[in-house]
């Protein structure tokens, strides 16, 4: 689902603090999340490490969870909104209706958040189950796609790839695994 679906199912205003959604302009991220933050807004922008192959070369990067949106709770009645649009790194706040921004769901941040480090990176698998297609994001086998053979423990997976006709076992953080669906 994407961002403007879940800003596009809740119709109702709140009047405590809610979270909204603000896209980003290129590159912005770190600007807004700076700027943001010494206006005194709570800012939370979800992320996971993901692995990129260039040449021979495994590299670790930080891939947001929704590229070019960042959350940021703010209390709609004082009208601080307007401060979020303009700061540095803010393309617009995410809106449906035409007095201002829509907040998400109640819950909707609280959830996310709660299956987040501190930081903000994503822990922790998705309902992975035994005999689910897989696909590795992170680490040596980053690309490949395979089957989760067996959960020895929560946090490893043992991975069933198929490579050159042959089937080939690997135990795989379950953090870097992401279900095919």
């Amino acid at each position: 689902m994407s961002l403007h679906a879940v800003a596009d199912t809740c119709a109702t205003r709140v009047e405590s603090d809610g979270w909204f959604v603000a896209q980003l302009k290129p590159n912005g991220l770190s600007m807004a999340v700076t700027h943001l933050g010494r206006q005194g807004f709570d800012t939370f922008a979800p992320w996971r490490l993901e692995t990129s192959r260039r040449g021979r070369r495994l590299r670790g990067l930080r891939r947001l969870l929704f590229p070019g949106y960042l959350f940021v709770r703010a209390t709609p009645r004082a009208g601080p909104w307007r401060a979020v649009q303009g700061t540095r790194g803010v393309a617009r706040l995410v809106q449906t209706a035409q007095r201002g921004p829509s907040p998400l769901p109640a819950g909707f941040v609280d959830v996310l958040r709660a299956r987040c480090d501190e930081e903000g990176r994503l822990i922790g698998a998705p309902c992975l189950a035994e005999g689910d297609r897989v696909r590795v994001v992170a680490g040596p086998f980053t690309d490949l796609a395979g089957r989760i053979e067996a959960m020895d423990e929560p946090a490893r997976l043992r991975v069933l790839f198929s490579m050159m006709g042959r089937e080939v076992r690997a135990t795989v953080p379950a953090e870097n695994l992401h279900p095919l669906r």
